[in-house]
């Protein structure tokens, strides 16, 4: 196993590079329902959206190993081997995060999902979007707000760490285990009118 079985440190970002010698065909980063790249192409932050990827990254971001790509997935952000002791850009406790794959109810911890950006690291208190399609970056970066999107009938396509796949409803997300710590029994927040149908997880 690659890594001794640990995850990459830093990978929410970088997850690209690191699985590029295993899938080469950048194609593979596209959800079939979102193929088509964010308008404008380019810019400071080219995010995606319900039904567009996101990239590409324009020169700007070649520092930084970015550019040229463009996908309509994410990485859950809580899931890499940062150490304690290093400096985490968003200020997360990274003591919750998951460093291998072999954990005990793997099933409930996400790793890919369908997204609007790179990746994201959603917390219990995230607040749902206000529309649909509506995303508002924070301090802390990208949250939840960027996996709840109506993207495939009530719900988003996502892998898990003990490799499975399935759709997860939009109000499930807030149910799934995102890091160690996060509570999935906490009061789901107040849904906005065009989450309301959607089927509860309570």
């Amino acid at each position: 196993m690659d890594n001794d079985g640990y995850f990459a440190s830093s990978s929410m970002g970088m997850w690209t590079h690191f699985l590029d010698p295993y899938y080469k065909d950048p194609e593979l980063r596209l959800c079939p329902t979102a193929s088509k790249l964010a308008e404008p192409v380019g810019g400071l932050y080219p995010y995606g959206s319900t039904h567009r990827a996101w990239g590409k990254f324009d020169a700007s971001y070649a520092q930084y190993g970015l550019e040229g790509l463009y996908g309509s997935y994410g990485m859950n952000g809580h899931v890499s081997n940062d150490r304690p002791a290093d400096e985490d850009p968003y200020g997360r406790d990274l003591l919750n995060n998951w460093r291998k794959a072999d954990v005990r109810g793997g099933y409930q911890v996400p790793l890919f999902l369908d997204c609007i950006w790179l990746g994201g690291a959603p917390e219990p208190l995230d607040e749902p979007p206000t529309f649909e399609g509506f995303f508002q970056p924070t301090p802390l970066g990208v949250n939840m707000q960027g996996f709840c999107i109506d993207r495939h009938q009530g719900g988003i396509n996502g892998l898990f760490l003990d490799s499975s796949t399935r759709k997860v409803g939009l109000k499930e997300l807030w149910r799934l285990k995102w890091h160690k710590g996060f509570e999935v029994s906490a009061d789901p927040p107040s849904w906005p009118d065009w989450m309301k149908e959607f089927k509860d997880y309570d």
